[in-house]
């Protein structure tokens, strides 16, 4: 959870297929202005039950473009 202000400064990066939520969490926790914290109870519960859904894909590769400069750096 964040405020709005921070999401307008550091918008999700739409051009990726995959790991949006991963890439500006990488992103976030390298501006200065913001600490991250773990919250070690479940906040909410996500069922994923449409076959077309990217999240069901085992392909990996449609992650990678996303992460090979954060991985890099």
């Amino acid at each position: 959870m964040c405020d709005r202000a921070l999401i307008e400064l550091e918008p999700w990066d739409r051009t990726l297929a995959r790991t949006r939520d991963w890439d500006w969490v990488l992103r976030i926790g390298q501006r200065p202005d913001v600490a991250l914290s773990m919250c070690p109870e479940i906040l909410a519960g996500v069922t994923v039950a449409d076959a077309r859904s990217i999240s069901m894909s085992a392909d990996w590769r449609a992650s990678w473009p996303g992460w090979s400069g954060a991985l890099t750096s």
